[in-house]
């Protein structure tokens, strides 16, 4: 593989020689390091082979993966160096941890919104529990929860309800489109918050309920209720303590929500009781 003779005194400095050639730029000096002859007799001492993979650079500048494997002969007075072809075997394994992550991915997907699930949130809270107990948690959490679900899908059918919780959760990620959105029940939502969204984070809440304001008084577009608490070092030992807080403050903004629409169909429904007596 390396062109050169099978036998001879200047094998390994004709080796590492052709290695700059033909072994792929990122391999070579790994490969002309594992090719020294002292190296090899000192970690040959205590095992019985030696392997080492890289790339070869073949025919139309294309990258073969290739792996090297050293021992020695019977009689310990020469080295035998197989190269082998390992692309198949390469693909295929490349192939296998591609299915592996998409699998793991699909299984982390909520299925109707195509944001993260309750699965992935409860890998992000140990992710965050491990942060608060390192002392570098920074987070915080917003909770939403979709107002009206139950009636649209008693009224209009499970298809227009499926369809109100993904223009809601699209709300929810337009508004928070730096931070993960998890899908955490059937009309229920979690954000976490870090970096920029965090540091922005009264300013994007209000975002949202202004925009459920105004959906709210024309009679079209998600009612979300949502609620915000961030990590405090001093009081939160836990992600759920956050958690807890924001969905509380959820809970109440939900209440407002309805009473504030209650009291606008009570007008809408005075003032056409009062065009229905003038006419």
């Amino acid at each position: 593989v390396f062109k050169i003779q099978d036998e001879g005194e200047h094998f390994f400095e004709t080796a590492r020689k052709n290695a700059d050639r033909l072994i792929f730029a990122a391999d070579r000096k790994r490969i002309k390091l594992f090719l020294i002859r002292d190296n090899l007799i000192s970690q040959l001492e205590n095992r019985r082979k030696l392997t080492e993979d890289y790339r070869m650079v073949v025919e139309g500048g294309k990258t073969q993966y290739t792996r090297m494997s050293v021992t020695y002969s019977s009689d310990k007075t020469h080295f035998i160096i197989c190269v082998e072809n390992r692309d198949e075997d390469v693909r295929k394994e490349k192939e296998h941890l591609a299915e592996l992550s998409m699998a793991n991915e699909m299984a982390r997907r909520d299925e109707l919104t195509h944001t993260k699930n309750k699965t992935a949130y409860h890998e992000m809270e140990e992710v965050l529990q491990g942060q608060i107990e390192e002392g570098s948690a920074s987070f915080g959490i917003v909770v939403c929860d979709i107002n009206g679900l139950k009636r649209i899908n008693d009224t209009e059918g499970h298809k227009a309800g499926d369809n109100y919780i993904k223009t809601s959760c699209m709300l929810i990620c337009k508004i928070f489109h730096h931070s993960p959105v998890f899908r955490i029940g059937g009309d229920e939502f979690a954000v976490i918050l870090q970096g920029e969204d965090h540091a922005n984070r009264e300013r994007l809440l209000s975002s949202l309920r202004r925009q459920v304001e105004e959906n709210t008084r024309i009679g079209e577009g998600p009612v979300i209720a949502s609620g915000l608490a961030e990590y405090q070092p001093i009081s939160d030992r836990c992600v759920e303590d956050v958690f807890n807080r924001a969905d509380d403050r959820m809970y109440k903004e939900k209440v407002r929500l309805k009473e504030q629409k209650l009291i606008q169909e009570s007008h809408f429904l005075k003032e056409r009781e009062n065009i229905r007596m003038i006419s």
